[in-house]
């Protein structure tokens, strides 16, 4: 959207072709920023989400024993040990 501002500035002569494509460089080097950005941390959401739904489910069965009675079924699980 910006870039297609810029072209029209351009070509109606509102800049010259010099800042045109300084700034041009500067938001496709933005825009390539971004981009990488994004792909980075869909990456690394693997590496940090898998290990919390873990944690999520192993503090629901945590809150689910402590509220039974029966003795025989009282157990942590690992990653709640490996946690606390």
């Amino acid at each position: 959207m910006r870039i297609s501002r810029l072209t029209d500035l351009y070509v109606k002569r509102d800049i010259d072709r010099d800042t045109y494509l300084e700034r041009k460089r500067a938001l496709m080097s933005e825009r390539k920023s971004a981009e990488e950005q994004i792909a980075r941390l869909g990456r690394d959401a693997a590496a940090w989400l898998q290990p919390l739904r873990e944690w999520i489910k192993d503090a629901e069965r945590l809150d689910k024993i402590s509220k039974n009675t029966d003795p025989t079924i009282r157990f942590a699980p690992r990653s709640a040990v490996k946690f606390f």
